[in-house]
């Protein structure tokens, strides 16, 4: 006899969201290998690899696993894991389902089913139906909560199913079941206040943005202008390609290093790197250390300068040219240690290029 009578949701929701965090996870699609690659003693191997090993054709490979999807083997004497999948595209029509059955195999290790029981491996004849339905439903639960986490999916508010398929690269079927249960658990105003470790975590993501001038891509959460050109044409930039924008990132490494308040560790200006005192002026230049919403400075009738209107005072990251919240110009733009946006893309492009010759030249033909 086991000790429940029905799938434990919550307690695989708790394990699923300490697995995303404890491997690291913070984007989607989640690389679902990777967990593999994180313990010594797990192994990754597929229906072809595994028949070849033993002298089985893909129809005893089968037969002798008892699906047509995958399976995870525990050798319980040296505490060892082996997930083996079908390959075949002939049996399996899709990746996204490849992807699911590894995930739902490292869901019955890390949910301890296999300890649980001391069986090589997870079977109705071996379980039982109660048991092995609770364990499968168990699995599938804990796939769908690391390969298409609900409190990210809620943050990106990402209500259909299209981009829920694209985003996660799950199937069809998949991303419809997540819907729902989003859908659902938003109607019963299960609003995912307590998953903060989780945001956390996915926040650069979350909040992944590109500029659709310069295309230039950053995370900030609050941003209603590109910190390089200071255009307002910004779009979310979670996807792991460019067909829905054209062209590559560009990446505009022109900034200087700052700490955590903005400031110049080295002088932008004369390059002095004595700075550890306190104050936001250079002691050799006179430069001004701070990157920030700049202010408008005008004179009045004697020539004096005078702030015409002030800046918001948000800081800005090294490279930043403009203040993403309101789009004035930063300190250092103003005081011309930065160049515009276009004209540090032309540069990077040809240092770019001059680069890759001069690799293709190092190439031996």
């Amino acid at each position: 006899m086991i000790g429940y009578i029905k799938p434990r949701f919550k307690r695989t929701a708790q394990i699923a969201a300490q697995t995303l965090i404890s491997h690291g996870v913070n984007q989607l699609p989640v690389n679902e290998k990777m967990f593999i690659k994180q313990h010594d003693n797990w192994e990754l191997m597929t229906y072809t690899e595994f028949g070849k090993i033993n002298n089985l054709n893909e129809e005893e490979v089968i037969f002798i696993i008892g699906s047509f999807d995958g399976c995870a083997f525990y050798d319980a004497d040296n505490n060892r894991y082996l997930i083996i999948y079908n390959d075949n595209p002939l049996w399996i029509e899709n990746p996204q389902r490849i992807r699911w059955t590894i995930m739902h195999e490292i869901g019955h290790i890390l949910l301890g089913h296999l300890e649980e029981t001391q069986e090589a491996m997870i079977t109705r004849a071996a379980l039982g139906n109660q048991k092995y339905k609770i364990f499968e439903i168990e699995a599938e639960y804990f796939a769908a909560n690391i390969l298409a986490p609900a409190p990210v999916l809620f943050k990106l508010n990402l209500f259909s199913v299209e981009e829920i398929m694209k985003i996660c690269n799950i199937s069809k079927t998949a991303a419809e079941n997540r819907l729902k249960h989003l859908l659902k658990r938003m109607k019963k105003g299960k609003l995912f206040d307590d998953d903060f470790d989780i945001y956390n975590q996915f926040l650069s993501f979350i909040y992944k943005k590109r500029c659709l001038s310069c295309h230039y891509t950053f995370s900030a959460q609050e941003a209603n202008y590109c910190p390089i050109c200071g255009g307002k044409f910004l779009e979310w930039f979670g996807y792991n390609n460019t067909d829905k924008w054209g062209g590559n990132n560009l990446i505009y490494n022109d900034g200087y290093e700052l700490d955590e308040n903005s400031r110049a560790i080295v002088c932008p200006r004369c390059g002095n790197e004595e700075l550890n005192y306190e104050g936001n002026y250079c002691n050799i230049c006179g430069a001004y250390l701070i990157n920030r919403c700049s202010d408008e400075i005008g004179y009045d009738i004697n020539g004096n300068p005078i702030i015409v209107e002030e800046g918001c005072g948000t800081l800005a990251a090294g490279n930043a040219r403009y203040c993403i919240k309101c789009g004035r110009p930063t300190t250092f733009f103003v005081d011309k240690l930065l160049l515009p946006w276009n004209k540090a893309k032309a540069k990077i492009e040809t240092e770019n290029e001059i680069e890759a010759a001069t690799t293709l030249e190092d190439i031996p033909f």
